[in-house]
C-alpha cells in the first residue's frame, strides 16, 4: 500500500511538472502560427483578394489559443461592432501585457487599409510577432525540460522521504 502511495505522488509531481511545461510549449505554438496566419493574410490580400473572414475561415489552426482568437475575431467581423480587447481575449490566457496590446492593435487596424498599406502594416505586424515568437521559443527551450525535470527530482524526493 505504501510503495502504491509513493507511486501516485511521484506520478502526480511529474504531471505538475508537464503541466506547468505546457504554458510554454503553447505559447511558442500560439506565436508560430500568428506568423503563419500573416502570411496566409500577406498573400490572400495581395493575390486572392478575399474578405478578411474568408481569410480566416481557410486558416486552420492546431494551437487552442489561436482557433479562440480567430473564432473571436470572426464573431466580431459578423456582428459588426466595434473590437473589444475583453472579447478577442475571451479565453486566452496565456498572453502577457504587452503581447495582448500589441496583438489587440493589430486586428483593430486590419481591414480598414488599402491593399498596400494593409501590406506594410502587415510587414512590421509580422516582424514584431516574429520577435515574440522568438521570445516564446526561447523560454520553451528553457522552461520546459526544467520543469518536467524538476516535477521528477521533487518526486522523487518525496518517494525517498517517504521510504
Amino acid at each position: 500500500m505504501k510503495l502504491l502511495l509513493i507511486i501516485l505522488i511521484f506520478l502526480v509531481c511529474v504531471s505538475i511538472g508537464y503541466f506547468l511545461s505546457r504554458k510554454y510549449s503553447s505559447r511558442k505554438k500560439f506565436f508560430a502560427e500568428l506568423v503563419m496566419l500573416l502570411e496566409k493574410l500577406d498573400t490572400d490580400i495581395n493575390f486572392s483578394k478575399q474578405k478578411l473572414a474568408e481569410i480566416f475561415k481557410g486558416f486552420n489552426a492546431n494551437s487552442k489559443e489561436l482557433a479562440t482568437l480567430k473564432q473571436n475575431f470572426l464573431n466580431y467581423l459578423s456582428l459588426n461592432e466595434q473590437l473589444a480587447k475583453d472579447k478577442l481575449f475571451e479565453g486566452i490566457t496565456l498572453l502577457k501585457d504587452e503581447e495582448r496590446e500589441t496583438i489587440f492593435r493589430f486586428f483593430e487596424e486590419l481591414g480598414k487599409l488599402d491593399v498596400y498599406n494593409q501590406t506594410k502594416q502587415l510587414s512590421a505586424s509580422k516582424e514584431r510577432f516574429q520577435s515574440f515568437c522568438n521570445t516564446a521559443c526561447e523560454e520553451a527551450k528553457k522552461f520546459c525540460p526544467l520543469y518536467i525535470k524538476l516535477g521528477i527530482v521533487v518526486g522523487l524526493l518525496v518517494a525517498v522521504l517517504l521510504i
